[in-house]
């Protein structure tokens, strides 16, 4: 053993140090504080100055209003025209712009960097660490899931009183019945529970000898077997919706909570049959928007990605149109964003930022995001502060 003798000096530089250390992490910590405080205060400003809450509405209003979340995913930054740098033709997404531009855009809104996790967080309303699903993404083969002790936002819509649908990918786990939308706070599913599928044929991308297209209440579940699953998975899931609409426009019923988690734009672009093996056919697009495509892209994932883009605008559309002719756009709140940012390996580009989906580099995490509604107080506006998609859920 040796002992190292510090002369006083030395004691005295040492001292200092350490009160620098101490004082250093004290401002720190101070700014840190005073950030968070600020965020947190023009987070309540913006919900407050911007949006009528479903609390506010219940207490002054026996209307309350219908709430859609259109989920995109795999959508690549700027791919709704909220900015000069836009990644796609304006006529591929005509209603998106539209929609985004009369109503609040988020542009700097954050999800995670794949599927499972962001979905946790949207529906929950907290950080994937904080629910257990910040190890990726939920595979076919694997016994877990988003953690049944934890609350989804269709439980308390519907302890609100309104009917709940999902439509699209769940993605939360499947291994137990009790992991299924409809035991999460949903009265009616149809979809897929894995991460993809084939568009057409509805097969499981990574077990193709397995159909992966599901439809549920909240007393069974059981294989979807009307022969309409063949249709092209936007189309599909957009005419469960335009029912629910219609079905709640015809009748003086309980609003409704509709979560609509397409699988567009993500890959495959084909499908395991000779008609499809080729990606989607030119016929299923006007001859303008296809022009539009061949002359803005030579790279074939990249047309692809901007033909099942462009079907995605079109669902848009439809749903829009469907509430608007049941009188119910008047009292609707229309939530969009992507689940994660765009994949570069199947025709996504999330330029300027680097990165891409599955990436915790700009690219992979920020994505488009707006909400829109004739309820808003104020709208036509871009939100330029924080906003993560698990800020839904409080808001």
């Amino acid at each position: 053993n040796t002992q190292m003798d510090i002369s006083k000096d030395d004691k005295e530089s040492i001292r200092y140090e350490s009160h620098g250390r101490l004082l250093s992490y004290s401002i720190w910590l101070i700014i840190s504080v005073v950030i968070t405080s600020l965020s947190y205060i023009a987070f309540i400003n913006f919900t407050t100055n911007n949006l009528i809450t479903l609390n506010k509405i219940n207490k002054n209003s026996n209307n309350k209003p219908n709430v859609i979340i259109l989920l995109a995913d795999d959508l690549s930054w700027t791919s709704i025209g909220q900015s000069d740098v836009s990644t796609v033709p304006n006529n591929l997404i005509e209603n998106l712009s539209l929609l985004a531009k009369n109503g609040i855009i988020m542009s700097n809104y954050y999800a995670q960097e794949v599927c499972s996790p962001s979905r946790a967080s949207l529906l929950t309303g907290r950080y994937p660490l904080s629910v257990g699903m910040q190890y990726g993404m939920v595979n076919p083969t694997f016994p877990w899931g988003l953690s049944l002790e934890e609350q989804t936002i269709a439980e308390v819509f519907k302890n609100e009183g309104y009917s709940t649908y999902m439509y699209g990918k769940w993605h939360l786990g499947h291994y137990s019945p009790n992991f299924l939308p409809t035991s999460r706070g949903f009265d009616h599913f149809v979809g897929f529970v894995n991460g993809q599928t084939y568009p057409w044929s509805k097969r499981c991308t990574e077990h193709p000898a397995y159909l992966d297209i599901m439809e549920a209440d909240t007393s069974c579940y059981y294989p979807y077997n009307n022969t309409d699953y063949h249709e092209y998975s936007t189309s599909f899931y957009t005419a469960r919706a335009l029912e629910v609409i219609n079905k709640h426009g015809s009748i003086d019923s309980d609003p409704f909570f509709l979560y609509m988690a397409y699988q567009a734009v993500h890959d495959p672009y084909y499908d395991d049959n000779d008609e499809f093996e080729g990606g989607m056919p030119d016929s299923y697009l006007p001859a303008s928007i296809l022009d539009s495509i061949q002359s803005y892209s030579d790279a074939t994932l990249h047309r692809e990605y901007l033909k099942s883009l462009y079907k995605f605008d079109e669902a848009v559309g439809q749903i829009y149109s469907t509430l608007i002719d049941n009188n119910l756009m008047d009292n609707t709140y229309i939530i969009f964003a992507s689940d994660n940012g765009g994949c570069y390996r199947t025709g996504g580009f999330n330029g300027p930022y680097r990165g891409s989906k599955g990436s915790l580099f700009e690219g992979g995490v920020k994505v488009d995001s707006f909400i829109s509604s004739p309820l808003l107080k104020k709208s036509g506006l871009v939100y330029d502060k924080l906003f993560h998609v698990s800020d839904w859920f409080p808001t």
